[in-house]
């Protein structure tokens, strides 16, 4: 219940930031998102160090293959909502976000 309610809070605000680096820096959008990646791997291994709760899995090549199609697909989904963000205004996805939000116990 917590964690809709604080992705409602804050989704709003990282993606005004996100737009407004994304319109300040135009030919730098998969960089963009690149870093955000990055930045949220180092997180999460951080994260890991600190709590037991949260373990980093060990990967094997059977395991990777059989994930690189979900992989993929949530890649080319995150590199076609950068470019779309950049290319219009940010109400547009909030309304799509709110959208989704309404299903939930926000």
């Amino acid at each position: 219940m917590l964690l809709p309610s604080l992705a409602c809070l804050v989704y709003p605000d990282i993606l005004n930031r996100n737009k407004t680096v994304l319109n300040s820096t135009p030919d730098t959008p998969l960089l963009f998102l690149f870093l955000q990646l990055i930045i949220a791997v180092v997180f999460l291994h951080v994260s890991a160090l600190f709590s037991s709760k949260i373990e980093i899995p060990h990967w094997d090549l059977y395991t990777a293959k059989k994930l690189l199609p979900v992989v993929t697909i949530n890649i080319v989904g995150l590199v076609f909502n950068t470019l779309c963000l950049r290319e219009v205004e940010a109400t547009f996805f909030q309304v799509r976000i709110w959208g989704f939000f309404s299903l939930s116990p926000c």
